[in-house]
């Protein structure tokens, strides 16, 4: 995938743990991920996006579906620039 949008709160593995394992691997280790929750960055549980690195923290609160879309555009948009 291009993008992995990942929210924190998940049924079956939390998207930090998602996001650790996608940064275990040789293509994971550079994919752009979006994380989305409504978890203030304080949170205890997000801890681990530091050390992960996604390339973006939305909160779902502060961001309505079309500010989504508009940053999933901008960084694909800068993923073809790259290429």
């Amino acid at each position: 995938p291009d993008l992995v949008l990942l929210d924190i709160r998940m049924p079956k593995m939390d998207g930090m743990m998602v996001m650790h394992k996608l940064r275990e691997d040789v293509w994971g280790k550079k994919a752009s991920i979006i994380i989305i929750t409504n978890l203030d960055t304080n949170d205890e549980r997000l801890i681990g996006v530091v050390n992960d690195q996604p390339s973006y923290y939305l909160i779902k609160a502060n961001n309505p579906p079309d500010k989504v879309l508009e940053k999933v555009q901008e960084i694909l948009e800068a993923k073809k620039k790259e290429e």
